[in-house]
């Protein structure tokens, strides 16, 4: 989706978008070969409603950056089946 529509599901303007994109909150999911217009998955929409909601806490862009990182991260991280937890009879 192009940021007119991220910005109408998000009811975010576009400039705040592109400001968040500056800071590195946010990033496109691609750029359209044929046009150059940068394309926004859905991913997009939950993480802009993530900051939306964690500003009207109180957190400032650098906290929410900070937080989204770690979140990446952890993401990224390999998870290994607890198995110790589990029983067997």
């Amino acid at each position: 989706m192009l940021i007119g529509e991220l910005a109408q599901k998000t009811g975010l303007s576009r400039d705040t978008i592109r400001f968040y994109e500056k800071v590195g909150l946010v990033t496109p999911f691609q750029r359209n070969p044929e046009n150059g217009y940068k394309e926004y998955d859905n991913d997009a929409i939950d993480r802009l409603i993530l900051i939306t909601q964690a500003k009207a806490l109180g957190f400032t862009l650098s906290e929410i950056n900070q937080e989204i990182d770690c979140m990446a991260e952890w993401r990224a991280f390999p998870r290994r089946e607890n198995s110790h937890h589990a029983r067997q009879n």
